[in-house]
């Protein structure tokens, strides 16, 4: 295993790099979780790690963003994503913010139908 921040090469399991000093932390790989109305990663706290390392793209130029397709018939139109990072674990959240948006989502999407 390299280190992320040095690429220097590093003993497995290591909780800091011996070159640079740069904190390692396992990404995280659990199950994908329901989230109440505005997350804590949101809010700037990773509910996984509880690092206040949390990242955003929501202030990048239009230019930058993350797009989806929203098409259903000829016309495409897109959505913007905005992703909220912790650097501490690697936990990331995705969301269309944009009510506008959500809407044409949900007029040209098929809703999933609930189960159990």
């Amino acid at each position: 295993m390299n280190c992320p921040a040095c690429e220097q090469p590093m003993p497995d399991p290591a909780a800091f790099c011996p070159h640079c000093g740069e904190a390692i932390y396992a990404p995280f790989t659990g199950v994908t979780r329901r989230l109440t109305a505005l997350s804590s990663l949101r809010r700037g706290t990773c509910p996984h790690c509880g690092s206040a390392e949390v990242f955003t793209d929501r202030e990048l130029d239009a230019d930058s963003a993350s797009l989806i397709v929203v098409t259903r018939g000829l016309l495409p139109n897109t959505a913007t994503l905005s992703h909220y990072v912790c650097r501490g674990c690697g936990y990331t959240e995705s969301y269309v913010l944009s009510a506008r948006e959500r809407d044409e989502i949900a007029r040209r999407w098929a809703q999933v139908p609930r189960r159990g």
